[in-house]
């Protein structure tokens, strides 16, 4: 095993340790009513507590699939920013207004970003390196 192979799978199970992690903050219900009902219509707040989930369990996958498929993780990890996006446009549909983005949520789709760009490039080094 070279050694961006190993990099390339350990990055992908930090992605897969932060969504067990993540999954266990938003299955909190305290946390639940602050972050995802607080201010919205309670449709709104379940499909955007859904759409959280989904990218909690995408990063799951991410961390998963990085031993069998490699290509496969970078695509979960990308779902995981696209699902984590989703979530501002849950306002925007359902009651005509802006995101409410607060700054953890703001980190959290940052970092997920980076983790993302990191892991793609990652596995571009060690396909084309």
């Amino acid at each position: 095993m070279d050694s961006i192979d190993l990099i390339f799978r350990a990055i992908a199970v930090l992605h897969g340790v932060a969504g067990y992690v993540l999954f266990g903050l938003a299955a909190n219900e305290e946390l639940q009513e602050f972050c995802f009902y607080k201010g919205r219509n309670p449709l709104a707040g379940d499909v955007h507590k859904y759409l959280v989930y989904l990218a909690c369990w995408s990063l799951v996958a991410c961390g998963v699939s990085a031993f069998f498929v490699p290509w496969l993780a970078v695509l979960a990890a990308w779902l995981s920013v696209a699902f984590y996006l989703l979530t501002a446009f849950v306002d925007i549909v359902a009651e005509r207004r802006w995101p409410a983005f607060c700054t953890a949520c703001a980190v959290s789709l940052a970092v997920r970003l980076l983790a993302a760009v990191v892991l793609t490039g990652a596995l571009r080094l060690g396909l084309y390196g």
